[in-house]
């Protein structure tokens, strides 16, 4: 678990360094703090992440394109890297299990 994470955490590192200060950088620091949140217990659903990424491409696409800034070399490998996050999201997603325990408040449990 702790690999996968890691590597998420650099596609995004290497996105911010493509990317720099944009609207693909947050919404994918966002994305990618939801996808790190599993590890404290937080699950967080494939179509938020690929909502997110997807919004964020999106709206600096058009940005950049209204203002003659776009540029493919910027582009593509920014949509690959942000692929690659999606296909570790999917993949720990679909083949590690994680145990979901509830606990509710003034449940103790009897062990006499």
């Amino acid at each position: 678990m702790n690999v996968v994470l890691t590597v998420a955490a650099v596609m995004y590192v290497l996105t911010a360094a493509v990317q720099k200060f944009s609207m693909v950088s947050i919404l994918s620091l966002v994305s990618t703090c939801l996808f790190l949140s599993r590890k404290i217990g937080h699950f967080c659903k494939i179509k938020t992440l690929l909502g997110l990424e997807i919004v964020g491409l999106f709206l600096d696409t058009v940005y950049k394109c209204m203002f003659s800034k776009f540029s493919w070399l910027q582009f593509l490998p920014t949509v690959l890297l942000r692929l690659v996050f999606i296909g570790i999201a999917y993949y720990d997603m679909t083949v590690f299990v994680y145990v979901k325990e509830k606990h509710r408040k003034g449940e103790k449990e009897d062990l006499w």
